[in-house]
C-alpha cells in the first residue's frame, strides 16, 4: 500500500490528509475495497504510527496488532512544534527537524543517492556514524559529511529503483508525512486500547523510538501488550527479515484459536504494502507510509 503522498497514491497539499487519523481511515477504506472485515495488521515505522491509530480508532476491524520499531504515542493534549522537540530530544528529532525545514525538499531532491546512503544503514554503521542530531542529517544529504559505509542494507539495484521513483514523483509529498503530524486535534479519541486487542510490539534494541522511556510511557495505555526485543537497528525488516517473520509467526501461532473467526467473520492477514517478505513458508505484509 502506497499511503497518501507516496508512490502512485494521491498527493494533496492540504496537511489534514496526512494526519494519523486520516491515514488510518485510508487503511479502513482499503479493507472495505478488498472486502476484508477484520485483519491482523503488521506495520513498521510510520506504518506503525498509523497502525496504532487503526487499532485504537477502528478496533472492530483489527483482531491483532503488530507494530514494529515505533511505539505508541498517545494523542497529545498540547501541540509541540518539531523545533521544540528537537531541542528537548536532539538525538532523536534532529533529522525530523531537517525534513520539516523549507530547504529540505530542494536539497533532498537534488541529492537522492545521498539520502539513501544516510538512511539505509545497519545498526553497526549507524552506531559508528550517527546522524540524528540537529544539522547532521542535512550535512549527510548535501555531502558536507562523507558517509563511510553507504546504504549497506540495500543493493545498488534496489537503491536505483527507489531513486527512479522519487525522481518521477518527487520528495515533496512524502515529506508531508513529517510535517506537523499532531497539529490536527485528535482529542475525540480515547488514548486507551481495548483489553481484548492482542498487541505485539517488536522493539529493535538499537532503535531510539523503541527504547525503555518510550515503552514505559506507553505501556499503561495498552493492557494486552507483549514486547519482543530483537538486536537490530531501526530498519529491522532489512537487517533481520527472517527473524521478524519467525517472531510474528510464533506469536500468531500462540494466538491460534483466539483468532481466525470472530462473531462468524473470518480474519485475514492483510498484505498492506508492496513490501512482502516470504520466510520459512510464511508471508507477512508490512504497511509503511515510506513506500516511495
Amino acid at each position: 500500500m502506497d499511503t497518501i503522498g507516496c508512490g502512485e497514491s494521491d498527493k494533496p497539499e492540504e496537511l489534514i490528509h496526512y494526519t494519523p487519523s486520516s491515514c488510518a481511515a485510508d487503511v479502513i477504506a482499503l479493507l472495505d475495497y478488498l472486502k476484508l472485515e477484520r485483519i491482523c495488521l503488521v506495520a513498521h515505522d510510520w506504518g506503525a504510527y498509523i497502525a496504532w491509530r487503526v487499532g485504537i480508532e477502528h478496533r472492530n476491524r483489527v483482531d491483532a496488532l503488530i507494530p514494529i520499531s515505533v511505539m505508541y504515542n498517545p494523542p497529545a493534549s498540547t501541540y509541540y512544534p518539531v523545533d521544540q522537540l528537537a531541542r528537548w530530544y536532539p538525538g532523536i528529532f534532529g533529522y525530523w527537524q531537517y525534513f520539516c525545514s523549507p530547504e529540505a525538499e530542494h536539497e533532498i531532491q537534488a541529492n537522492l543517492s545521498n539520502l539513501f546512503d544516510v538512511y539505509y544503514r545497519s545498526l553497526a554503521e549507524r552506531s559508528s556514524q550517527p546522524l540524528r542530531a540537529p544539522g547532521e542529517m542535512r550535512a549527510g544529504v548535501t555531502g558536507q559529511r562523507v558517509i563511510t559505509s553507504p546504504a549497506d542494507l540495500m543493493t545498488k539495484e534496489e537503491k536505483s529503483v527507489y531513486i527512479q521513483a522519487l525522481e518521477k514523483y518527487g520528495i515533496a509529498a512524502p515529506l508531508r508525512e513529517r510535517w506537523d503530524q499532531e497539529k490536527a486535534a485528535e482529542k475525540d479519541h480515547s488514548p486507551y486500547f481495548s483489553e481484548s486487542l492482542p498487541v505485539l510490539f517488536i522493539a529493535p534494541t538499537g532503535d531510539q523510538f523503541a527504547n525503555e522511556p518510550f515503552l514505559s510511557r506507553s505501556k499503561p495505555f495498552i493492557p494486552n501488550l507483549e514486547v519482543a526485543q530483537i538486536t537490530s537497528g531501526h530498519f529491522v525488516l532489512l537487517e533481520k527479515r527472517y527473524e521478524i517473520a519467525q517472531i510474528v509467526g510464533d506469536w500468531l501461532d500462540k494466538l491460534d484459536g483466539k483468532l481466525g473467526r470472530v462473531d462468524g467473520v473470518e480474519t485475514a492477514c492483510l498484505p498492506s504494502t508492496s513490501y512482502i517478505e516470504t520466510a520459512d513458508q510464511m508471508e507477512i505484509g508490512i504497511m509503511t507510509p515510506v513506500q516511495f
